[in-house]
């Protein structure tokens, strides 16, 4: 922002600015000349004169700004709405709203830089939509991703009131009551099961049990549906842990079980849901910090939370360095865009309801008729706080709407409906009446209003001086009829005793396009295709393994302790951005992580917190760690999806890295209890899953050859390195690629090499026997 407003004086005092005119505080440094003109113009008319609300005034606004240029007043106007038609209408404005920014990137309208005025295109960051609530929002939403324009949803737009926030309550809700059917239906529709309704009502109708978690697992085991096979174990696992691993763990689990980064990736707003759970993650972690631990306890936080806060707002992806802003006007103030549009400007607004408060003379209601007690009746003080009310509710109106179009620097557009029949107060037909615009006669194209005397700031040598100039203001007008060929659906008028034939249809069959692979599900079916089975199909726990906090996309072959071990000193690692920290740190933190865990006793926590120390101080003493804490940019537990055929690829990387050259690296670190010399033998048996990330990696940022390094804990100056060029990864995505086919193909013959190793063996055999 150029100049605050509050503070201009000074500034042109500390400046040496002199002022040769009394010059009031209604000065703009930020407007151009036609939206200054069109802000005076409106509001004069509105906030001054005859029977205007005593509470405003409003004062001519001075264009302060030393720019010439004319700046744009825009109006985006659908014609001819009716109630029963409304949302067709929002649909449409949202629409041409889309489709003028979309046009005004692609024409390269120019806008002014800063402090410099330095003409340039317009870009996506360059706009902002205010809104003076959130009724639209979704409407708008749908637009701009049909028109691919990216968009963050900035403070002032419900977090908690996100789909993905809703799925994730759910989900605590059914692990806190697996009674809750209503819960239960919910997390099966949504991302992290998709199970279709056709498959859901199927379910509904099994008699055998009462509750639907019930009649879930008797129709899974006995139709053998895959998809509910799938959920059943997933959902019992968590079950079993919900009260034992920690909250963002289990949100970190459940992610991961579900591939729901890759059931979204393919979304309109995949990279907004994505970004709202990382923010959720973060909460999750803050709250666990605090000391608080209970599922219930966050459970209802998150409940209170989506029932009454409705400002929170939504968490920006990745793009948002271009990307339009969406923000309510509240969330607006103080601040400037280049390109301002302000939507819905026709709607009614919300009035107070009986009984009406004011602080001086009380409280006014109807009372009962005396000639029928049954009726109630005005009395002239409930007219008069009545009244009083409308004119309050309509002076906050007025200031709100000042607020917003002083928002634009260079450009504002302004939209809603334009229903000639339709007399009830509101923004828009404000602005017309300012402007001296009849609905009935206004007609597309541009027009220019009669001249009118606006103040403009003469700047010389430092010294500014008041002129007043006449200046014709120039608006465009764009008017959107309703959709042709829409015809309101009838139904057929039938006899009174007709009747239907009854109908029996079969179950609508459900269909899924693609599967989404980790590269753990690969990395283990290479080692053994029958532990995976086991692992993934099945769902069952490994023997000998226990509760990984999820979120770690790593299988990490360590036995019992070493499992938790190593959960935890990646939890740690994930967290550390720099090489400065001290271990008394890392020591804290491990020390509250380990104490934390309730599946352990007194000395198997000291024991446990003594490796995690260990593991961490070995990473951030180690020479490789210092080369990684040390560049331009860390990632840490990144996410990567891609596309490969029909269906999807995900890993998650414990580190990705960014060096000076701009080459991007991946660590992996491994918490293994192995030899040295058998560090080359073990590492071989990571390559598929590193050459996964690196597949990814080089997809995700047109790399062509990425470096992925394992560093196994125990012996920290020793890392192994990979180099995946282009042969090398085109080698490997026909192994992905043959992994898949014989996945679905129910291919799972067991693989002898590892079975000494595998955590589904039972005394010296394989858990699942052949035959």
């Amino acid at each position: 922002m150029r100049v605050f407003e509050e503070t201009k004086r000074a500034i042109a005092a500390a400046s040496g600015a002199g002022l040769e005119n009394d010059v009031s505080l209604a000065e703009s440094f930020r407007l151009l000349t036609g939206p200054a003109d069109f802000v005076n113009r409106v509001f004069s008319g509105i906030m001054g004169g005859a029977g205007s609300s005593p509470e405003i005034a409003h004062e001519q606004l001075i264009k302060g700004r030393s720019n010439n240029a004319e700046g744009k007043v825009q109006m985006l106007l659908v014609e001819e709405g009716s109630s029963d038609q409304g949302a067709e209408g929002i649909a449409i404005e949202c629409r041409m709203i889309a489709q003028r920014i979309a046009q005004k990137v692609e024409q390269k309208e120019i806008v002014y830089e800063g402090a410099s005025e330095t003409p340039r295109p317009i870009k996506f960051n360059d706009v902002a939509i205010l809104l003076r609530g959130r009724t639209h929002l979704r409407a708008l939403e749908v637009a701009l991703a049909e028109h691919g324009i990216p968009y963050v949803l900035s403070a002032g737009i419900g977090f908690y009131q996100t789909q993905e926030i809703l799925d994730f309550l759910s989900l605590f809700k059914f692990l806190l009551n697996p009674e809750d059917d209503v819960a239960l239906a919910a997390l099966l529709r949504s991302p992290f099961f998709a199970i279709p309704d056709s498959l859901l009502f199927e379910v509904s109708r099994e008699t055998r049990e009462e509750t639907f978690w019930g009649k879930m697992n008797k129709y899974a085991a006995y139709h053998r549906d895959a998809m509910l096979l799938r959920a059943v174990s997933i959902l019992r696992e968590d079950l079993g842990l919900a009260n034992r691993l920690s909250i963002p763990s289990l949100v970190e689990r459940i992610l991961l079980q579900t591939g729901w980064h890759g059931t979204v990736s393919g979304l309109p707003f995949g990279g907004q849901n994505v970004a709202n759970i990382d923010k959720l993650l973060r909460i999750a972690r803050d709250f666990e910090a605090r000391g608080f631990n209970s599922l219930f306890d966050f459970a209802e936080r998150l409940k209170t939370l989506a029932d009454r806060e409705r400002h929170e707002g939504q968490a920006p992806p990745e793009i948002a360095q271009n990307c339009v802003q969406i923000l309510t006007i509240h969330g607006a103030k103080g601040l400037e865009f280049p390109v301002v549009f302000l939507p819905f400007l026709d709607q009614k607004f919300q009035y107070d309801a009986s009984p009406f408060l004011d602080s001086r003379m009380g409280i006014a209601f109807k009372s009962p008729d005396p000639s029928d007690p049954a009726q109630e009746r005005s009395t002239p003080f409930f007219e008069l706080l009545r009244r009083d009310s409308i004119r309050k509710t309509e002076a906050e109106e007025k200031r709100i709407l000042y607020v917003a179009c002083t928002r634009s620097r260079d450009i504002l557009v302004l939209s809603g409906n334009l229903d000639r029949r339709v007399s009830h107060p509101s923004s828009l037909g404000w602005i017309l009446d300012g402007l001296g615009l009849e609905a009935r006669l206004i007609r597309q194209g541009d027009m220019v209003l009669p001249e009118a005397i606006l103040k403009v700031m003469e700047w010389s040598n430092g010294s500014g001086k008041v002129l007043e100039k006449p200046h014709a203001l120039a608006l465009s007008i764009a008017l959107e009829g309703r959709l042709p060929g829409i015809k309101p659906f009838v139904a057929d008028r039938r006899e009174a005793n007709f009747r239907l034939p009854e109908l029996w249809i079969e179950p609508v069959e459900g269909t899924v396009l693609g599967e989404v692979f980790s590269a753990s599900q690969i990395k283990t079916y290479l080692e053994c295709p029958t532990k995976y089975y086991l692992k993934y199909r099945l769902g069952l726990p490994e023997i000998r393994a226990l509760p990984v906090p999820a979120g770690l996309d790593e299988d990490s072959d360590d036995e019992s302790d070493g499992e938790l071990e190593g959960s935890l000193t990646h939890l740690i690692l994930r967290d550390i951005q720099s090489k400065e920290i001290a271990i008394t740190e890392v020591e804290e933190r491990a020390r509250r992580l380990v104490f934390n865990t309730v599946m352990l006793g007194p000395e198997e926590r000291e024991r446990a917190n003594a490796a995690v120390v260990r593991n961490v101080t070995s990473f951030l003493q180690s020479d490789l760690g210092a080369e990684v804490l040390s560049e331009v940019e860390t990632k840490t537990e990144f996410t990567v999806n891609s596309v490969l055929g029909d269906d999807f690829v995900t890993g998650t990387i414990d580190r990705l890295y960014r060096d000076a050259s701009g080459i991007w690296h991946i660590l992996d670190y491994k918490t293994d209890g192995i030899r040295k010399e058998d560090l080359s033998a073990r590492s071989e048996l990571y390559k598929p899953q590193l050459a996964v990330y690196a597949w990814l990696i080089q997809r995700a940022y047109r790399q062509e050859s990425v470096r992925a390094s394992l560093l196994f804990l125990q012996h920290p100056s020793s890392p192994v390195h990979f180099i995946f060029g282009p042969t090398e990864t085109r080698k490997y995505e026909q192994i992905f690629r043959d992994v898949i086919e014989k996945v679905k193909s129910g291919q799972f013959d067991r693989e002898i090499q590892i079975c000494r190793t595998c955590t589904y063996r039972m005394g010296d055999d394989c858990l699942l026997r052949p035959g």
